[in-house]
Order: structure tokens, then C-alpha cells, then sequence
């Protein structure tokens, strides 16, 4: 027995130094902490590279860290993209998804330190937000400058760090957002929902919007009228949630798309209205002063309103429009705060009357319009399901200034439901004037014949004692159908006594410059009226052949 312990113990001294034999003073212990890169850049340093919109390839050992600003599973509202933010910089990195299994991007929680490999990489300005991919975007793929990351490169070149570091929004103004904060986590304060949005959902298509879009924009507004767009993904978590009329507060990632900034929900609490609806600030409006285009969107209320813009387009529908020539449309316009604008929401639909106004600057048949900016006076109410201009009645373009006059003084006859206290005297023919729509008319024309006539509108006594410098104004509509403009005149008398049986032997002085078929006519009247009771007179004749079709919608004297 004692042998047989003498030879196991051999044994196992043996085994021992066998193995102790195996190792060496050179090995280390296994660590099974990954090895995390050191950062020697920063995202500012990536966001230098950029030259205009164009990819930019890094070929320089660049590794950067920074904070995940966003998540897609916390979400569902970062489709395949993560921000990255350091200091008061981010970027944004497009992924895609892993063939199977979990997408590493997902990954990345809001908070978590991010250190990234960036040579080899491509950087751009893609419609104004600055982005990283892993290869220059080519064929049809070309617009959108970069390509994004597979999941298995994303593994290789973006490590998570340690430490969790929470970013503090930065408290901003609408006024105050620029390009440098793109991709940044901002919050607004004293903020609220439209009008036209309050009671809708945050990712659920408007009766004017379509169902299968995939992202659906809601205004925002400050009280100084200034707005901005909350962009949400129909697939979101919080798609679904009204949109109170409150105000209050928003944290969200500010983006940038084209020239319109955009914010980016991260969850539903960031959004909290529960303070009382704010009334928007009084903008003084005039020709001088007018709204931008985003104010009148903002405002979308008030009449005989001016507002300043670029012609960008036409509206084909609901929800849709037309920007690049030829167009097909004019009856209407969108204008913009900026020329180059194609999001139809950003836009304020303007309807153009039949008239002057349709006829001078619709851009189906004034391509030269397009892009040109206008000031446009009318009222603000929804148009076509959006904020928008009608009855629009005055404009400038270029240097051409159309601003319709209007009858005002202390003389005014507006023929609201008959002649007022004008007097119609017919001379010859059977055709007489007459009250028609609001207006005082005359025709030659009736059952499908024309008709010789002359006949008179002739007005009260009216005194100019006391005045030197007395206007007349007329405010009409005519149509000539091939007749002479000439054949109509406005015509003054200081020796007719009001008895139409003396019309013809009264002396009548026709005014001059009674040339234009449209709007109106304003002319200080003679020396020889001043200071004089006078009365006026509407004269209208024709032949047989042809006649003017003309509407007198309101006439004054002022000073």
C-alpha cells in the first residue's frame, strides 16, 4: 500500500510541473473588457470636412466620441438613423438593419456614450443636415449623398462606451435656431399647436392629408408668430396621441430638411402643453409692413390683409402642388418665404379672382412670374384645406403696383339693393340702368340681340362749396364684347337743374383719362367745378351691333 502512495503522489507532482512548464512570464490574464478606442477628434472636426453637397470621403485616422441623442426602439420615430451629439455639435449616422437578429444600432440608448472609427467613412450636407455614411451614395441612390452603414460594419467600427452621460437640452427661441444646432437636443418654451391642428393626431393623416404617407407635419407657434414643424413618423409610439390646444413646452432633436427646420419627438413627455392657450402677438399690416408668407400661415385670419412672398408654384389638389414649369393651373398660386419652397405645407395657397389680378400674374400664362416675389393684399382663411389668401383685389410685382380704388368721402353711393340716390334717364332704347348684383348696370344687349341706346346715370345735387381740390371716383367692371371703350363716359354739370327732362340742354364736360377698362377712376375734377354744386352723370351709348357690358359697384367725391 505504501508504494502504491509513494507512485500516485509521483504522479501528480508530475502532472504538476507539466503544466507549470506550459506557462511563461510573458502571458497576461485574459481581460474580458473590450478594448475602448480613444477619441482624438471631435464632431466638429468631422463637421469641417463638409464641402457643400458633395460626399467627402475621411482618410485620416479620425475616431470621435459623443452622446446618443435618439433611439429607434424607444421610440419608433428615428427610422435607421442615430444622433450623436458632443458639446453644442452632432452629426447624424444612417444605418441599416441586420439581416437577421437584433440591428445594432438599436442598440445605442439614449445617453450612452458612442466612440466611432470614422476613416474610411463619407460625410454631407444632405438637404441641410449634416450626415455620415459608410460609402458615397451612387445611381439611383446618388441624392442622397451617402449610403448608410450595414449592421455588420457598424459592429466593427462603433463602440459603446462606459459611462452613460445624460445631454441637457439647450432652452431656445424659434428666433433663435440655427444651422449649427441641427441634430442638437433643444427644448422651446411658451409654445403651442396651430389652430388648424389642435384636436388632431401627431402621426395620423388630416382629412387633407393622405393615410399612407409615412411622416406628417404639425405647426408649431410662438407668440411672436413664429413657427416651426414637428415631424412624426406614422409609426411612432406616440402617433397616435391627440394634439391639445394648451400650451407649453417641447425637448426634441432639431433637424433640417432643405430650408425648413424640423423637430424630432423622442418620446410623448417631452411634449407637455398644460398652461392656458397664449393669444399671438398684433403684427401691424400694411403695403408698407406686410406678413411674410409664414406669418400669414401662422395667422390664417384677418381681412384686407398684405402679405409678401415668392411665387413657387400652383396647387393640382388637396394637399399637392406643382413647382416646376410649364404649369397648368390659374386659378391659383402658392407662395413662400423662400423661392426655392416645395413642401406644400410650408406654403400659403392664394386664390386669384377672375379679373386683373388672375389675369396678370398666374404663372400658367406668366411663366416669367415664377419665383418673382409679390405682395398680394387679400383675406386670410383656409384655402383648398390649408392656410391660405382669397379674394384677392391688389398686388405688386416687379414694378408694376395694381391697388383697386375704393369709393370713400362725403359723398358715397355704394348701390346696395337698388340705384341709391342716382337717377337712370333713359334717352333712346329699351335697355335702362338697373340695380344687378350690388351693382348699378347697363347693357345693350338682351334676348340674345344687341340694341341702340343712350342712357344716364345721373347722380344727386352734390356741393363742393368750400372745396378746392374735390376728387371723383368710380369703381366698375366693363366688358367689351368689341365695342368701344369710348362709347362710355362720366360726365359733370354746374347747370343742370335735376330735371332729366333738361338733360339735353344742360352743358356737360366729359372727364379726362376715363380710359381704363378695369378696376376704377380717380381725377381731381376741373378748376371750373371747385367751390360749385355740380351733378355727375354715368352716360352710356351703342349701336345696334356691338355694346359694352358695364357695372358700376360704387362711385364717390372725396378730397
Amino acid at each position: 500500500m505504501r508504494k502504491l502512495h509513494y507512485l500516485l503522489f509521483a504522479m501528480i507532482m508530475g502532472l504538476a510541473v507539466s503544466f507549470t512548464s506550459c506557462s511563461s512570464d510573458d502571458d497576461s490574464p485574459i481581460d474580458p473588457t473590450p478594448k475602448i478606442p480613444v477619441a482624438n477628434k471631435t464632431i466638429a472636426d468631422i463637421l469641417a470636412l463638409v464641402d457643400g453637397d458633395v460626399a467627402v470621403k475621411i482618410t485620416e485616422d479620425i475616431i470621435f466620441e459623443g452622446t446618443v441623442v435618439s433611439n429607434q426602439l424607444e421610440s419608433n420615430n428615428f427610422y435607421r438613423v442615430i444622433y450623436v451629439q458632443n458639446g453644442e455639435t452632432a452629426i447624424k449616422i444612417s444605418c441599416t438593419k441586420a439581416s437577421a437578429g437584433d440591428h445594432y444600432y438599436e442598440s445605442f440608448k439614449m445617453g450612452d456614450k458612442i466612440i466611432f472609427k470614422a476613416k474610411d467613412s463619407y460625410v454631407a450636407n444632405y438637404k441641410g443636415t449634416i450626415t455620415l455614411g459608410e460609402s458615397e451614395a451612387v445611381g439611383d441612390d446618388a441624392r442622397y449623398l451617402v449610403t448608410s452603414y450595414t449592421d455588420e460594419k457598424l459592429r466593427e467600427i462603433a463602440t459603446k462606451g462606459n459611462e452613460p452621460t445624460a445631454i441637457t437640452p439647450k432652452i431656445i427661441t424659434i428666433g433663435d435656431l440655427t444651422d449649427a444646432m441641427v441634430g442638437t437636443l433643444v427644448k422651446i418654451e411658451n409654445i403651442q399647436f396651430m389652430t388648424d391642428f389642435v384636436g388632431s393626431k401627431l402621426g395620423v393623416a388630416m382629412k387633407s392629408e393622405e393615410a399612407d404617407w409615412s411622416n406628417y407635419n404639425r405647426s408649431l407657434i410662438q407668440k411672436n408668430r413664429k413657427t416651426i414643424v414637428l415631424r412624426t413618423s406614422k409609426s411612432a409610439s406616440f402617433a397616435e396621441a391627440n394634439i391639445a390646444e394648451e400650451s407649453g413646452s417641447i425637448t426634441a432633436i432639431l433637424g433640417k430638411y432643405g430650408s425648413t427646420y424640423q423637430l424630432y419627438l423622442r418620446k410623448a413627455e417631452e411634449l407637455s402643453l398644460t398652461a392656458n392657450r397664449f393669444d399671438l402677438e398684433v403684427i401691424p399690416n400694411s403695403f408698407e409692413n406686410p406678413f411674410t408668407a409664414e406669418q400669414a400661415i401662422a395667422t390664417n385670419s384677418g381681412d384686407q390683409v398684405w402679405v409678401k412672398g415668392y411665387i413657387v408654384g400652383v396647387l393640382s389638389g388637396t394637399g399637392s402642388g406643382a413647382f416646376e414649369a410649364p404649369f397648368t393651373v390659374h386659378t391659383n398660386l402658392l407662395i413662400a418665404s423662400d423661392a426655392n419652397e416645395t413642401d406644400v405645407a410650408k406654403c400659403l395657397s392664394v386664390q386669384l379672382p377672375t379679373g386683373k389680378v388672375r389675369t396678370d400674374i398666374n404663372i400658367k400664362d406668366n411663366a416669367v412670374n415664377h419665383k418673382k416675389e409679390v405682395l398680394l393684399r387679400g383675406n386670410l382663411e383656409a384655402y383648398y384645406g390649408q392656410p391660405g389668401i382669397k379674394s384677392v383685389d391688389a398686388y405688386k410685382l416687379g414694378e408694376e403696383t395694381f391697388i383697386p380704388i375704393k369709393a370713400e368721402g362725403f359723398f358715397v353711393e355704394q348701390f346696395n339693393g337698388d340705384l341709391g340716390e342716382f337717377t337712370q334717364f333713359s334717352v333712346s332704347g329699351d335697355q335702362v340702368w338697373a340695380h344687378n348684383s350690388g351693382a348699378a348696370k347697363m347693357s345693350g344687349y338682351s334676348s340674345g340681340a344687341t340694341f341702340a341706346n343712350e342712357d344716364w346715370l345721373i347722380s344727386p345735387k352734390v356741393s363742393l362749396v368750400g372745396k378746392t381740390a374735390a376728387k371723383l371716383i368710380a369703381v366698375y367692371k366693363a366688358s367689351l364684347y368689341g365695342a368701344e371703350w369710348s362709347t362710355c363716359s362720366i360726365v359733370v354739370s354746374t347747370d343742370y337743374d335735376g330735371n332729366t327732362a333738361n338733360i339735353a340742354t344742360a352743358t356737360w364736360t366729359a372727364l379726362e383719362g376715363f380710359n381704363g377698362v378695369d378696376g376704377g377712376y380717380k381725377v381731381e375734377l376741373p378748376a371750373g367745378f371747385q367751390g360749385k354744386e355740380i351733378y355727375y352723370a354715368f352716360k352710356y351709348t351703342c349701336n345696334a351691333e356691338k355694346s359694352v357690358n358695364w357695372q358700376i359697384q360704387e362711385t364717390s367725391i372725396t378730397e
